[in-house]
């Protein structure tokens, strides 16, 4: 599904840090079929991953050798220095301040009371991915969590988001909604990690993570971050990056 610009509040970009962008631009490219050509010097070889000529995700360098590395999800704001008002009003921290990315756009990262980092976009030239929930390209972003009211409060309280429950006790799954339209899950970490562990034998912990729309492993689940319309409801899990 294409899209050419996003709404206030519904998921716009995913992005994963890599400490070898050589060796994760080949993986994913040989993973999803991406063409991720190096990026500019003066954005540290950021690299924008695209199918048919339409973008789909980020290739990022990563800062701190340290940390593993990880995807990040982007959420479209009108301005990023008023959310981050509302983020610091209701608990949350910012990890990474506002700051312009040349004429892309404005972004931001905080956490929210739980310690989960979250992106914001501004966009400007840059309107985010603009092709999802396809096989090979971005279907799903969600929260795991061990406060679901909690969240749910900080989340509604920042993005004005609403939330709908589907099913009861252990086998719960919450939908985060702009407009009546669902644009993003979440469910309890333990719920997460029991299936982690059963997948990859590490615990998922309290996060933010996204799912590419990948064929063989997609199933039905809910609608992707669309604006535009309600295409097919696809949700799966991404495979391992080799430099993790």
């Amino acid at each position: 599904m294409q899209i050419d610009v996003y709404e206030h509040g519904v998921f716009s970009w995913v992005d994963v840090t890599s400490t070898d962008l050589e060796k994760s631009r080949k993986f994913y490219s040989d993973m999803f079929g991406w063409e991720i050509p190096p990026g500019p010097e003066e954005f540290g070889g950021y690299s924008m991953a695209s199918v048919n000529g339409r973008m789909v995700a980020g290739v990022s360098p990563s800062m701190d050798p340290s940390v593993p590395p990880l995807w990040s999800t982007y959420v479209d704001v009108a301005s990023v220095d008023d959310t981050l008002e509302k983020v610091t009003a209701n608990g949350g921290n910012v990890i990474v301040p506002a700051m312009d990315v040349g004429e892309a756009g404005r972004m931001a990262v905080f956490t929210d009371p739980d310690g989960a980092a979250i992106g914001l976009w501004q966009a400007s030239d840059h309107k985010g991915a603009g092709l999802v929930n396809e096989a090979g390209t971005w279907g799903w972003s969600e929260l795991m969590c061990d406060d679901p009211e909690k969240e749910k409060a900080f989340y509604s309280a920042v993005f004005d988001w609403g939330a709908v429950t589907n099913g009861e006790g252990a086998g719960a799954y919450t939908e985060w909604q702009v407009g009546g339209r669902s644009i993003g899950g979440w469910t309890t970490s333990k719920r997460a990690s029991r299936s982690s562990r059963a997948l990859a034998g590490r615990s998922i912990g309290h996060r933010w993570r996204s799912s590419p729309a990948f064929s063989p492993w997609s199933r039905i689940r809910s609608a992707p971050p669309s604006t535009c319309s309600s295409p097919s409801r696809k949700r799966s899990r991404p495979p391992p990056d080799p430099s993790d």
